[in-house]
């Protein structure tokens, strides 16, 4: 059976042909794991021990060779790939971010009067896309198309209502308005917008990017090996730190993936006796 071989033979069960998950948990003051995430469909999950040697040479013949060898440290380093890339933790996870779940939509939450959507300026052209945003920068999504206006002139006070495609387009989902080079508005005058919340705007999700310097995980990899009946393992790491590792692709013709690596950090405040992480298999055969 896998695990420890008291047969002295060779035995085929050992073999190992992976698969399995991973989870992540934030820990406690304890050092122990919180509440676990899957973080989906990972494609790379791999350990790799380095170690820094310091050798001592012996000079006592023609070729100096070595007679000891003393260990100065060790490392164990992982690499994680997977593809489930707009789960947002992940991708905070890839990005040094932070996620956060349902954040505040400005155009669910009442009227916005003449706001300015771009000033009186030479910069303010047809041909230009702006952001719907409050006095206070606070942007609009997933508007309701019917209750934007949009007007532009050289003063607030003068100012005309654009009407029709040819005039204005609005990204509802984004909150954006572009100014066709068919509109009536003249290059150089102000928009401005106004916007009575329908009800049925929705709030987002989001990312903030490179907002955390370091966060430290219980990782879980919940192994099972193909090539033995399906026996599951366990690989626990009592504490690391996960950061980018290569490239994100936002755009191809193959399912984007991203890697991020780490290292195994000891955590004695939660696992004093194996600080850094354990191997595990069921003992039954």
């Amino acid at each position: 059976m896998p695990g420890i071989n008291t047969t002295g033979k060779p035995q085929t069960s050992d073999i190992l042909l992976g698969r399995g998950s991973i989870k992540l948990a934030l820990l406690d003051s304890g050092g122990k794991p919180l509440g676990f995430r899957h973080i989906g469909n990972c494609k790379v999950f791999s350990l790799g021990l380095e170690k820094e040697t310091l050798e001592h040479k012996s000079s006592r013949s023609g070729v100096a060779t070595i007679d000891r060898e003393i260990a100065l440290s060790q490392k164990i380093n992982i690499t994680v790939t997977f593809d489930e890339i707009l789960n947002f933790q992940n991708l905070a996870t890839f990005l040094s971010g932070s996620a956060s779940q349902s954040v505040t939509n400005r155009a669910a939450t009442g009227t916005i009067t003449d706001a300015v959507l771009a000033p009186v300026s030479a910069d303010t052209k047809k041909g230009l896309t702006y952001e719907l945003r409050d006095s206070t920068g606070a942007r609009l999504y997933d508007i309701n198309a019917g209750s934007l206006t949009v007007k532009g002139g050289a003063t607030l006070g003068g100012a005309s209502t654009l009407t029709g495609a040819a005039n204005v387009e609005i990204d509802a989902a984004f909150g954006t308005v572009f100014i066709p080079a068919t509109s009536t508005f003249t290059n150089g005058h102000g928009l401005w917008f106004s916007y009575t919340s329908a009800g049925t705007e929705k709030a987002v999700d989001m990312v903030d990017m490179m907002t955390v310097s370091k966060q430290s995980y219980f990782l879980r990899f919940e192994g099972i090996n193909a090539a033995s009946n399906d026996k599951k393992f366990l690989v626990d790491l009592h504490s690391v730190s996960l950061t980018a590792d290569g490239d994100l692709s936002l755009l191809g013709d193959e399912f984007a993936e991203a890697t991020v690596t780490g290292v195994a950090e000891r955590n004695e405040t939660g696992f004093p006796t194996s600080p850094v992480g354990r191997i595990i298999i069921h003992g039954d055969s």
